[in-house]
């Protein structure tokens, strides 16, 4: 390790990410703070083709020639792609420079995701060491990294190392050939949905401490953190193992949850309707323009029954609920939405046992048969397949949502997503001008229908019509 003591070295560094591909890890000075903002007291830089690594101290009382980061992102000039461990934390750190940097910034774990569809098993590194232990059981919630040895987190920094070095060798060849699609998909996921995770979620502090009285939070704001590390890419999102995407009803912690505006702001819930029979009439180029599908299809398996009537219409739900995942019945093959859905599974069961792999919908992300255990069948690979899809389509939808309230300028927020439904903090001021076009980017123009609820908490939400 050179830990980095004159502006020479410093000079040495933009030269050397000119040639080589590298890969960085900031070391943050409130490990508890998992929020998009929080100060950085070190920046390790591994370069690939030197195989060396440099130390930059932001600050840290070990050491006194400190580096104003800030400054050296900006000076930044490469082509190389520079790999970041837990990139979220790099762009809250260079918001100022990104747009210039987010095409050689690329997540490491990403990267893994493409290449072996999980994230670098690294959750619970920094209880690894023994010096970082005693720091996190001994300070709750507080600023501590600055007072831990740069030792230490050298030997945090290279059980990482271990696993990125490995991975970088392995997919070499890959990365470089599909650095495109990486950045793409780094683009809508990783960069895309920090821009709402930024937002924040206003709560009252006082009464989330009931339900979780260690909680890290800051002007009353809490910050999700959305994980798309998973067979589908449908994601996780937790603060403080507080499951943002659910939160239990029955507990009241849903009541907490409000708008930033207080009396001006209101909070509004866009729910799909049967979104999954919506995505499936996109798939097999079915029932396209029917606004209630389960209506529709239940009129179809029972002509005479009254689908006003709600345990009929619930009892329409299930049985079309058990064509979808548990496959078609004979009795309903002849309909034609279900007679092209099992013609569709059969041909995506057919394509992943000849090619070995099928892709994504809309990123073409590739999903091998070597990643799934035997006991996948048909039904499962197609759950896995409606789901990225419906992971992939809201990810589109979020960054023209972020994109509207961007270019319009608007105080109204996208505070929360959770797989069937958006939920946005609204200034009173715009409703009648922006709801109605938030309203149709979500809609995708009206080919997905949605119900929309608006309340002062979200926990008592009320229907109504846009």
């Amino acid at each position: 390790m050179i830990i980095v003591e004159n502006k020479e070295q410093l000079e040495t560094i933009y030269e050397e990410l000119k040639v080589s591909d590298s890969f960085f890890v900031l070391i943050a000075e409130n490990p508890f703070n998992t929020s998009p903002f929080n100060d950085v007291s070190l920046l390790f830089i591994y370069l690939f083709q030197y195989e060396k690594t440099y130390c930059l101290v932001n600050t840290h009382p070990d050491f006194e020639f400190d580096i104003n980061l800030n400054v050296f992102f900006k000076k930044i000039d490469t082509n190389k792609s520079i790999f970041v461990y837990n990139k979220k934390l790099f762009l809250s750190f260079i918001d100022n420079k990104r747009e210039e940097l987010k095409s050689n910034f690329i997540d490491i774990d990403f990267v893994s995701y493409i290449c072996e569809n999980k994230a670098l098993n690294l959750e619970d590194i920094t209880h690894v060491t023994n010096v970082y232990k005693k720091f996190l059981k001994q300070f709750k919630n507080k600023a501590i990294n600055g007072v831990i040895p740069i030792t230490s987190h050298y030997e945090y920094y290279e059980k990482i190392l271990h696993d990125v070095y490995q991975m970088y060798n392995k997919y070499k060849h890959f990365i470089f050939s599909s650095k495109e699609q990486l950045l793409v998909l780094d683009e809508y996921f990783t960069n895309n949905f920090y821009d709402f995770e930024r937002n924040g979620i206003f709560v009252d502090y006082h009464k989330l401490r009931k339900h979780n009285p260690n909680i890290f939070i800051k002007n009353n704001l809490i910050y999700g953190d959305y994980k798309f590390y998973t067979k589908t890419g449908r994601p996780t999102n937790a603060y403080a193992k507080l499951n943002l995407l659910a939160l239990n009803k029955k507990t009241g912690i849903r009541k907490i949850f409000t708008s930033r505006f207080k009396d001006e702001g209101l909070l509004y819930q866009f729910d799909y309707s049967s979104f999954h029979l919506k995505l499936i009439s996109i798939l097999t180029d079915e029932l396209h323009g029917v606004d209630n599908m389960h209506i529709h299809l239940g009129n179809i398996i029972y002509p005479k029954l009254d689908l006003t009537d709600e345990s009929n219409y619930e009892k329409v739900k299930g049985l079309i609920f058990k064509q979808l995942y548990g496959g078609v019945s004979k009795e309903f093959i002849h309909i034609p939405f279900f007679k092209k859905l099992s013609k569709f599974v059969d041909t995506l069961w057919d394509e992943f046992n000849t090619k070995g792999f099928i892709t994504s919908k809309l990123f073409k992300r590739v999903i091998y048969k070597k990643w799934f255990d035997s006991s996948i069948n048909k039904l499962t690979l197609f759950n896995y397949y409606i789901q990225s899809f419906e992971s992939e389509l809201c990810a589109f939808i979020i960054k023209d949502i972020n994109d509207y309230i961007k270019n319009n300028e608007l105080q109204s927020e996208l505070i929360l997503y959770t797989y069937d439904s958006f939920l946005l903090d609204v200034d009173k001021s715009e409703i009648s001008t922006h709801l109605q076009k938030i309203k149709d980017i979500i809609t995708y123009n009206n080919i997905l229908t949605v119900t929309t609820k608006f309340g002062d908490n979200y926990q008592d939400l009320n229907s109504i019509k846009i």
